[in-house]
């Protein structure tokens, strides 16, 4: 098999290039400080007391269920913050104002992330061999993140008339964006629901990356799986070589 039958790699994001806990948990603490700061102890008070705060993102969750499945994730977490200035007593005419500035806030502290080890090496790599693109359920900013120019796509959930993964809509739209038919792209994520499964439905193949939890979940047969980003290059070359899906 020759290597040009493969033209392009598309990655997930969150847990693929990185862990996205520790980054939520920082911006919803930079949150808290800046309406303590700016507004009070007293209407910060849902943010800053956790037992309080995550009942409250609970039953924002259970009230925006479809936004949530829909991967609205910007505009579930302005719900949160609206609502959680309103338990706090601020109901001034600048409220939506404050939301959203609050939600500037977050939306960047959200996006200053701790990538995984060798993941810069291994972008460099690939995108002198390969086109990138990223498909991601998330509402990571390239461009704050830093490595929107190994990306030649980054098609999003929240980005109109998209479907969110395990959806085969973004999955379309990255070949699209790309000029390259699907068997020709390679999907590398952490979920075999959202990321494993779909593409090799569509008929690409895939790479599973278990950085976060090594060795816990097996794979699809056929499926190659790394644990170390400075692997996935080295998968990806043996990947290449081999039949392509349905040969």
């Amino acid at each position: 098999m020759n290597e040009r039958t493969v033209h392009a790699v598309c990655f997930d994001l969150d847990d693929t290039l990185w862990d996205i806990m520790p980054a939520i948990q920082r911006a919803e603490e930079v949150v808290a400080k800046w309406i303590a700061d700016r507004l009070g102890e007293s209407v910060a008070q849902v943010f800053t007391n956790e037992e309080r705060y995550k009942s409250m993102r609970t039953e924002v969750h259970n009230e925006h269920t479809e936004l949530l499945k829909a991967c609205r994730l910007k505009e579930v977490r302005r719900a949160i913050i609206k609502e959680g200035l309103t338990r706090g007593g601020y109901t001034k005419d600048d409220l939506e104002p404050i939301v959203d500035e609050a939600l500037g806030h977050y939306l960047r502290m959200r996006s200053t992330l701790d990538l995984f080890p060798s993941c810069i090496e291994m972008l460099d790599e690939l995108s002198e061999r390969y086109t990138l693109g990223a498909i991601t359920n998330g509402n990571a900013d390239l461009d704050l993140v830093g490595i929107q120019k190994y990306f030649s796509c980054h098609v999003a959930a929240f980005h109109p008339g998209m479907k969110p993964k395990p959806h085969f809509d973004m999955f379309h739209e990255a070949s699209n964006v790309l000029d390259t038919p699907l068997h020709s792209i390679i999907m590398v994520g952490d979920s075999i629901a959202n990321d494993i499964e779909p593409a090799l439905a569509l008929g690409m193949r895939a790479v599973y990356v278990d950085v976060k939890s090594p060795n816990t979940v097996t794979p699809p047969l056929g499926v190659p799986s790394v644990s170390h980003l400075r692997d996935l290059p080295g998968v990806i070359e043996t990947l290449v070589k081999q039949n392509p899906p349905g040969v």
